[in-house]
């Protein structure tokens, strides 16, 4: 027997799913320079308010690309031949399934935005976007 899961979310949340999800099934498919991960760790303590000089931003690149670096060579010791794994797991792949439908769901569909695509053995995720009412505000008609 199968099961269907639903979820209701505000729009803050789906996108903290959405960027969990991007940074998941990246690292797992071996994509470590697309991530964002080697970005939060290496500019987690960067302060641009108190970085006068930029010295502050240069250290904080410098930590990136290091970062980039150590990713890239334990993806090398995990995947010698190619660096990235040859069978992608389910899991993986409906991760990026369900970040493509998502990422395209949240986004304003602008041509820049990639429409969605499949990866995975399931069928995409059907996910609605619910737009909040605004509570009745009383309008008064001031006469001058």
């Amino acid at each position: 027997m199968s099961k269907r899961v639903i979820m209701e979310m505000s729009e803050k949340q789906a996108r903290t799913v959405l960027v969990a999800l991007e940074e998941y099934f990246r690292l797992r498919m071996g994509q470590a320079s697309t991530s964002g991960l080697a970005d939060d760790l290496a500019f987690s303590t960067y302060d641009r308010a108190k970085d006068d000089s930029g010295k502050g931003f240069d250290l904080a690149i410098q930590r990136r690309d290091h970062i980039n670096h150590l990713l890239t060579a334990m993806f090398r010791i995990a995947w010698p031949i190619y660096g990235s794994p040859e069978e992608k797991t389910d899991a993986v792949l409906i991760s990026g399934d369900i970040w493509s439908q998502l990422r395209w769901d949240l986004s304003s569909k602008e041509p820049y935005v990639t429409t969605p695509f499949q990866l995975g053995p399931e069928k995409m995720p059907i996910i609605t976007i619910l737009q909040e009412e605004e509570p009745n505000v009383k309008k008064t008609n001031k006469k001058r």
